[in-house]
């Protein structure tokens, strides 16, 4: 493979997207960032919204045509809804799952072939530490991003015999905009439950998807879960 390596992060607008590309080129990556809005510290600023599924193919062909072939894919892109389930209505549903799972699938599809012609490349995901110890009033979002860690799982099998590792970062609370100033998880009474006394910091989660990124396929199928010793 080329040492020439090109990152694609989607949801690089801001939060955890952001943060992943300005760690991933601190370390050397060509970055291409995709999200609906502007996205800073990228060497490619592409407009899409992962609802749109030609849009999406669209912009894959622009990263590779612009920058070269993704090597490194990071699927950030996602938001919360607390709301209980019995005001979770079909289409909120559905749009949570096609935001976290079938976006994350469709960019798959589009860089599994060419990682495959290269002999291999890193994909992660970006779940929460809730699929892993549930939560209240969030629901369609946890199932959402449940389902994400069974397909990471499931192409991290598939993909292994083309080199191809496929893992996900399950990120705690973080110290980003989409956890309000009104919330729980700011508040002392969560915060002092946590043995760092502090939310997660997005660089943090940066550092760990840019660790899974510059391994080798031998780690795939994994979880990591940087979240301030709130799930243990």
């Amino acid at each position: 493979m080329s040492d020439r390596r090109v990152a694609l992060v989607t949801g690089s607008a801001g939060g955890i997207g952001a943060a992943t590309t300005r760690e991933l080129r601190r370390q050397g990556w060509l970055v291409a960032g995709l999200d609906r809005s502007p996205s800073p510290d990228v060497d490619l600023d592409v407009r899409v919204d992962v609802m749109d599924l030609d849009g999406m193919r669209g912009a894959f062909a622009k990263v590779c045509d612009e920058l070269g072939p993704v090597v490194g894919l990071v699927s950030a892109a996602g938001y919360v809804e607390e709301i209980p389930l019995a005001q979770i209505s079909s289409v909120a549903l559905t749009s949570m799952l096609r935001t976290h799972l079938r976006a994350f699938g469709w960019w798959c599809r589009l860089a599994a072939p060419l990682m495959r012609e290269r002999g291999g490349g890193q994909i992660v995901s970006i779940s929460s530490e809730l699929a892993l110890a549930g939560g209240d009033d969030a629901l369609h979002y946890v199932a959402a991003k449940g389902a994400l860690l069974g397909l990471t799982r499931a192409l991290a099998v598939e993909f292994a015999p083309d080199g191809i590792g496929v893992n996900s970062v399950a990120p705690g609370p973080t110290d980003t905009a989409m956890i309000g100033a009104g919330t729980v998880w700011r508040t002392e009474a969560y915060l002092s439950t946590l043995p760092s006394r502090g939310l997660v910091r997005p660089v943090e989660i940066a550092r760990t998807v840019a660790f899974l990124l510059g391994g080798h396929a031998e780690v795939s199928g994994q979880v990591i879960s940087p979240n301030a010793g709130s799930v243990l």
